[in-house]
């Protein structure tokens, strides 16, 4: 065990020291899941089974937490969490080329090839602070320390050959980082690193009924690596259209940079002889990914779509439960996009 997670978990440990011994006081617990995955040009269901695009996108990206989280006097919140990240980026001649590996459906000729990987799995601990700032608005910072344990960051750049006889060839400049390399089925092996981000939420509402809020979550979003493998050089396939090429691999220390999510939202209650709603815009910005969600909201319940993705949202929220589903089909096989979080929250 690497240093990093000793001292996460000793700052543990003393966290339930202080709070078993009343020094500090808890006001709540709360438990949560949120499950991401967007997959615009294959299928979800498809993605262990291989590559088989089924309509344009250039990016596939997922990301899962799951952690547990104290509330405390005086606004401070503290917590543990695991996390995966999981962004794949190409453009569509890329997709139309592993298309055609998978299937042997496209016509003869030359594919520039790019793709770019970045994915981490990591645990870590959480410390966040609501600070009312006047009577109609309010912030909350968070900011998470985390410990690595499994890492996928890599460029892939080249040509791809449909010949005339159907064979398939590839050259790829390779500049990879992993601890498992998956090109070549290797295997997989143990790595350490630590790493951060900073959370961001301000809340404001105004006259009649009007209210806007911003979110930041994962900014400065940075993992540090020690004596990872590296891969660099040229990857080819089958080995005679190019004997010279070859790649070389050496550990090394490496950061790994991870793309932050912001969402700005306006709403507008309105109320009428008893009638209460609310009606929102939400814009939406993660990495390649990007929506505006029109919603209504009525006793706790929430109904939504995006029109530009063609999802659509359901969700209830009381004081105690939060559950959230989105998706673009109703059968859960044929869903390119699809989320699910639920919280849980007991007051002590």
């Amino acid at each position: 065990m690497n240093a990093f997670c000793v001292s996460v978990r000793c700052v543990c440990l003393s966290i339930a020291f202080l709070l078993s011994a009343n020094v500090v006081q808890a006001t709540g617990v709360q438990a949560y899941t949120d499950v991401y995955l967007l997959s615009p040009s294959t299928k979800i269901s498809t993605l262990e089974d291989g590559w088989a695009p089924d309509s344009s996108g250039s990016y596939i990206q997922g990301k899962a937490r799951l952690g547990s989280r104290l509330s405390l006097v005086d606004n401070w919140s503290i917590g543990v969490h695991k996390r995966l990240d999981y962004i794949v980026h190409y453009d569509q001649d890329t997709s139309d080329f592993y298309s055609a590996i998978e299937n042997n459906e496209l016509p003869a000729g030359l594919y520039p090839l790019n793709l770019r990987v970045n994915a981490m799995r990591s645990q870590g601990f959480e410390l966040s602070k609501f600070i009312p700032l006047s009577t109609r608005s309010d912030l909350r910072v968070g900011f998470n320390l985390l410990s690595g344990n499994r890492v996928q960051d890599g460029l892939l750049t080249g040509v791809g050959q449909v010949h005339e006889n159907g064979d398939i060839s590839y050259q790829y400049n390779l500049d990879y980082f992993y601890d498992e390399q998956r090109l070549l089925d290797g295997p997989q092996i143990e790595v350490s690193g630590w790493g951060h981000s900073l959370d961001l939420r301000w809340q404001g509402r105004f006259r009649y009924g009007y209210s806007a809020s911003l979110e930041f979550t994962d900014l400065f979003y940075r993992m540090y690596w020690q004596d990872l493998d590296h891969d660099q050089g040229c990857l080819v396939r089958p080995l005679s259209v190019n004997p010279l090429c070859a790649v070389a691999v050496k550990q090394e220390d490496h950061q790994q940079s991870l793309s932050s999510h912001s969402r700005m939202r306006f709403a507008k209650k309105m109320e009428y002889q008893g009638f209460n709603a609310e009606v929102s815009m939400e814009a939406e910005f993660w990495s390649r990914y990007d929506a505006l969600w029109f919603s209504w909201g009525q006793s706790g319940y929430l109904v939504g779509v995006e029109a530009q993705n063609q999802i659509y949202r359901l969700g209830y929220e009381s004081s105690w439960l939060k559950v959230k589903y989105v998706f673009d089909h109703l059968i859960p096989k044929s869903a390119h996009y699809g989320q699910l979080s639920m919280s849980v929250y007991w007051p002590l």
